[in-house]
């Protein structure tokens, strides 16, 4: 149960950065209760997100009314990945990396859930971050292509990590060539100077062999020669240890000018917090 008494400040959703191309659909219902007048008012609201401004979605009641929270919505309509907070004043309620077309959700008696874009429930947590040997899993919800020999976000496949924190991950990836002659390089990127980071890759070299490289830095690895057309895996797992608070996200480049790799939808990442 949430609940919002005259003192507080307005339940609030606010996002980590301004909008790439559309604002997010948000929505609230609750309950005013004032027990000494024997009140009961249902209140809701529907508006939109206002990028790193706070919009708020519960009022603050007046006083001897407590506006009790049923249910809270936001839906990433945007093109990139959100990271969205919910709260009350400087209290964080809720936050979390939320991809395009996907939505978080709070149901009184439930807590918070968040579903992928296919509507399955993706997570359900009671606060930010993951606890010790809890694992989390986000998935892309599109195909990424980069034709370039630079390396590019695989923009929505990333994990928030906090600073001074140990995290496995492991990427499952796959991807298409535009050529068989043309390979593929994997790699991570994050918050700036880690204390601590591996990575190794494996992944599709021909229809009967495979290519592995390592990295011991942000950006850092090798390519493979050669790709299989289509029905590439590769498979990138490390361990870091980030020297400041922000996001973990798969990168990735053509070996060849030109000539696509394209990672598909359904790729993930799981990561999980070490003690």
């Amino acid at each position: 149960m949430i609940v919002v008494q005259n003192g507080n400040t307005a339940l609030g959703v606010l996002l980590g950065a301004g909008h790439t191309s559309a604002a997010a659909a948000i929505a609230s219902a609750y309950r005013s209760v004032n027990p000494t007048a024997g009140t009961y008012v249902p209140g809701s609201f529907y508006g939109a997100t206002n990028g790193t401004t706070p919009v708020a979605m519960v009022p603050e009641p007046s006083a001897g009314t407590f506006n009790v929270v049923d249910f809270l919505s936001y839906y990433n309509s945007d093109t990139g990945p959100q990271t969205v907070t919910f709260g009350v004043g400087s209290v964080i309620l809720f936050r979390a990396v939320v991809n395009p077309g996907e939505r978080v959700e709070y149901a009184d008696g439930k807590g918070w859930s968040v579903f992928s874009s296919n509507g399955s429930l993706k997570t359900i947590a009671a606060d930010q971050a993951l606890a010790a040997n809890q694992n989390g899993v986000v998935y892309l919800p599109a195909d990424v292509a980069n034709n370039t020999v630079t390396l590019a976000d695989i923009t929505g496949l990333q994990f928030p990590v906090t600073a001074a924190q140990t995290y496995w991950f492991k990427f499952f990836i796959r991807y298409s060539s535009a050529a068989t002659a043309t390979g593929a390089r994997w790699t991570v990127n994050g918050p700036a100077a880690p204390t601590f980071l591996t990575n190794f890759v494996y992944q599709t070299l021909t229809a009967t062999t495979a290519y592995s490289t390592t990295g011991t830095a942000l950006d850092s690895g090798g390519a493979s020669g050669t790709s299989v057309v289509a029905g590439n895996i590769a498979l990138m797992e490390g361990v870091v240890r980030p020297s400041s608070s922000g996001n973990m996200i798969g990168r990735f480049a053509s070996e060849v000018a030109s000539s696509a790799i394209t990672v598909l939808a359904g790729t993930f990442v799981e990561y999980r917090q070490l003690p």
